[in-house]
């Protein structure tokens, strides 16, 4: 029997995906149970199918790529799934952002991709941390402001060293986590960390980046640096009012910020631990 499509939701926004394969069907929804709901109507259409030998990924009819294997066309399915999900977002300000909780308060990782943000979500998660996301967190203004993730599983590039992340499991001994671009995917289960899918208060935003042999560095920012940190990560600019330059403003004026420059994510865990929340 044909597995029934999933509804994943973020934000304001739904895609289907339809999955022919009831293994990988199955593993797909362990991935998005924590983004599952039926009350908005889809905006796109995903279609993961075999064919002729090989196996073909749709959206919205159309062929984005075929591959011998399945397991390969998943770094493309999460990629344009999460890019659907995103685009059209008006009500929220979405950023390119991990964020977990620590006691029950949400902290912001903002930083471009190779900046360290999801071995760093990894580090506190393991430390106790709930998660919300490694890489997209949707922020909206108030008092105090709050943070909903996309709860996808981590990805972790297979470049990193082991002595410098010994708290991670065995990346291949998960089933699928090893991809074909060279990333380990994660469950936050596999780690025994649990996902916070409700929106939580926004205490915190940190702007770390990962530097070699670099000793730990944290340097507090001011309002205007903090609005102009959030602005360089903010990827639906264009379908909120004034590009989101006030609402980003109103953030960065009630919530603290830091810049951090690290070698050892387990000295930001550390930080983040004793800092009062």
């Amino acid at each position: 029997m044909t597995p029934s499509p999933l509804l994943i939701h973020f934000g304001d926004q739904a895609a289907s995906l339809q999955c022919d394969d009831p293994e990988l069907a199955a593993y797909l929804a362990e991935m998005f149970r924590h983004s599952l709901d039926g009350r908005l109507a889809p905006r796109t259409a995903y279609h993961l199918e075999a064919a002729n030998g090989r196996f073909i990924l749709r959206r919205d009819a159309q062929i984005l790529q075929t591959s011998p294997t399945a397991v390969a066309l998943l770094p493309w399915l999460m990629q344009d799934l999460v890019a659907a999900l995103i685009e059209a977002q008006t009500d929220r300000l979405i950023f390119h952002a991990g964020g977990v909780l620590v006691d029950e308060m949400g902290i912001f990782l903002g930083g471009q991709t190779g900046s360290g943000k999801s071995t760093l979500t990894a580090c506190l998660l393991a430390n106790g941390a709930r998660y919300l996301s490694d890489e997209v967190l949707a922020l909206s203004a108030g008092d105090p402001p709050t943070m909903t993730g996309l709860a996808r599983p981590l990805v972790l590039k297979e470049a990193l060293p082991p002595a410098w992340a010994p708290w991670l499991p065995d990346p291949t001994s998960p089933p699928l986590a090893a991809m074909a671009d060279g990333t380990h995917w994660i469950l936050p289960a596999w780690m025994g960390a649990t996902v916070a899918a409700a929106p939580a208060p926004l205490r915190l935003l940190l702007f770390p980046t990962y530097r070699a042999a670099a000793p730990l560095a944290i340097r507090p920012l001011t309002p205007a640096e903090a609005a102009f940190h959030l602005l360089q990560n903010l990827v639906n600019a264009r379908n909120l009012p004034d590009k989101g330059v006030s609402a980003a403003a109103d953030i960065a004026r009630r919530v603290p910020a830091y810049q951090i420059s690290y070698d050892e994510a387990t000295a930001v865990a550390a930080w983040i631990h004793d800092y009062p929340l």
